[in-house]
């Protein structure tokens, strides 16, 4: 089995693969976000259950509903200011993203291919950064801002974002 890794230093995204037993052998391994900061424990939230509307979206693809149930109920939430609450549901909407869609579903697309299926929910990848932001975890908001722009590098907000996340962290918060 490889396990892989993935760490941000120096701007950039890099990715180590270990196999299990040179992972062993490592007694702590941390993700690393900027140059050498430890990342804080991720909290995971409280959790909320999703009801059976939230689950059935009749207009969201199949392979899709349990993530977009989760999703969009953490955006629910995360307006009404419940934020431990919403931070439980990106968690659980990372998890149920499909990781591979069945080619014949992009060829069918609007879109004929210029969207192409991510294997990770950007958009929640955003969110949880925002909401990191709200929430004051700084070097969280950064870590998932950085995941975010591993995917669209040439978005500028996106930097504005890492930039205003970094500036809480230089500034001790």
């Amino acid at each position: 089995m490889i396990i892989l890794l993935r760490f941000a230093w120096n701007d950039s995204v890099r990715e180590l693969e270990m196999n299990c037993v040179e992972c062993l052998m490592l007694p702590v391994v941390l993700l690393v976000s900027g140059c050498g900061e430890a990342l804080p424990k991720e909290p995971q939230g409280t959790p909320v259950e999703l009801t059976q509307a939230e689950l059935n979206k009749k207009s969201i693809k199949e392979g899709q509903r349990t993530w977009y149930g989760w999703h969009s109920k953490g955006i629910q939430l995360m307006k009404d200011g419940s934020y431990d609450q919403a931070l439980y549901c990106f968690h659980q909407a990372l998890k149920a993203w499909p990781k591979e869609v069945d080619p014949s579903e992009e060829q069918n697309s609007k879109l004929k291919g210029l969207i192409k299926h991510k294997p990770e929910a950007t958009d929640t990848i955003l969110l949880l950064g925002s909401l990191y932001m709200k929430m004051e975890k700084y070097a969280l908001a950064k870590y998932y801002f950085e995941k975010f722009k591993s995917y669209f590098p040439y978005d500028a907000k996106i930097d504005g974002m890492i930039q205003k996340a970094q500036s809480q962290l230089d500034a001790g918060k």
